[in-house]
């Protein structure tokens, strides 16, 4: 009987391990799918003059692979202000970067999601003219 019981236990323990494991990766290889979905789409609206010009794309690019919402998260506006730094401090490295995700930029989702952006930095960049 107690056997059983351990036994049991050993399997549920077990089941918990692989279960928690396999979601861990699940979440990582979402994280990286989503990066490059992002990446894509920010590279084709280069190429870029300064880390502002790029950091926009960046936004635009967020904003249509995960949602206009998700722009307005502290983290994002964070992200992508780091990242207008980081061009600015090294433009080849990311012209570099640029290239390479354009490699991965193709297939219809990626269209749609290039069209989006397109739509959010037409969008933003009228209101610009409206408020000058």
């Amino acid at each position: 009987m107690r056997t059983k019981i351990l036994f049991v236990i050993i399997c549920i323990v077990g089941l918990i391990i692989i279960a928690f494991y396999s979601y861990k990766r699940f979440t990582t290889n979402r994280a990286a799918q989503l990066t490059t979905e992002i990446y894509a789409v920010w590279a084709a609206q280069g190429p870029f003059k300064s880390g502002d010009e790029s950091a926009k794309a960046m936004k635009y690019a967020h904003a249509a692979v995960r949602g206009i919402e998700t722009i307005d998260e502290p983290i994002i506006i964070e992200a992508i202000q780091k990242h207008s730094e980081a061009y600015n401090a090294n433009p080849k490295r990311w012209e570099s970067i640029r290239q390479e995700a354009l490699l991965s930029a193709k297939g219809e989702k990626y269209e749609k999601h290039i069209e989006l952006a397109r739509k959010y930095a037409a969008r933003e960049e009228h209101i610009d003219n409206i408020v000058k």
